[in-house]
């Protein structure tokens, strides 16, 4: 292992509240304006900066670079504001990772994981298909996808989709009827306006 490299720099009183050690190689003996000693210790590969500079440009030549750790004291509302920041873009990474997609789409009746392309075919909740399906009204015709409402179909344990027919208004109905008719039900009858007029 070799040896820690020590250089002594000053710093304003006011960056001495929030800095942070790090016990790697390099040793850096700080002074603050208001003579408060320090000794802070970072990797090697990486620098400090101060937050607040007071004094000559060559007292921080060892320590300016564009390391992402920074020695300095925020206010509250920037905290507050990184914190924030921090949290959305923690909890964005969450919602796109695969562990929780997969718990996510996962069927509650027969245990299929839609966003991988699993269904099972006698499944209500899984309705026949997994994330996305021809259009259900013209069975395809018009070309459209329509997507899986994931929260609808867990919440009723069957299938839910979302999308629009590209097809005339005239040519939804007579598809519709015979679809009806064929199932020939007085709920599915119900269920197919109801569909029509949403």
């Amino acid at each position: 292992m070799e040896d820690d490299q020590t250089s002594d720099f000053n710093v304003p009183s006011t960056a001495s509240e929030g800095l942070q050690c790090f016990s790697r190689n390099v040793t850096y003996n700080v002074t603050t304006t208001d003579d408060t000693q320090m000794t802070l210790a970072v990797p090697e590969d990486m620098s400090l900066e101060v937050g607040e500079r007071d004094g000559p440009p060559e007292m921080y030549e060892e320590c300016v670079d564009t390391s992402k750790y920074f020695v300095g004291q925020i206010s509250p509302e920037q905290y507050y504001i990184q914190g924030k920041a921090y949290t959305k873009a923690a909890i964005e990474d969450l919602l796109q990772s695969a562990e929780y997609l997969q718990r996510y789409t996962r069927c509650t009746l027969c245990w299929s994981i839609w966003c991988e392309g699993m269904y099972t075919a006698s499944c209500t909740e899984c309705g026949g298909y997994s994330m996305e399906r021809p259009c259900p009204i013209c069975q395809g015709r018009c070309g459209q996808i329509w997507k899986r409402d994931v929260e609808m179909s867990h919440s009723h344990n069957e299938a839910h989709w979302e999308g629009s027919c590209r097809l005339p208004e005239e040519k939804q109905w007579q598809f519709m009827t015979s679809i009806l008719m064929d199932d020939g039900s007085e709920d599915s009858v119900l269920d197919g306006m109801e569909q029509l007029s949403t």
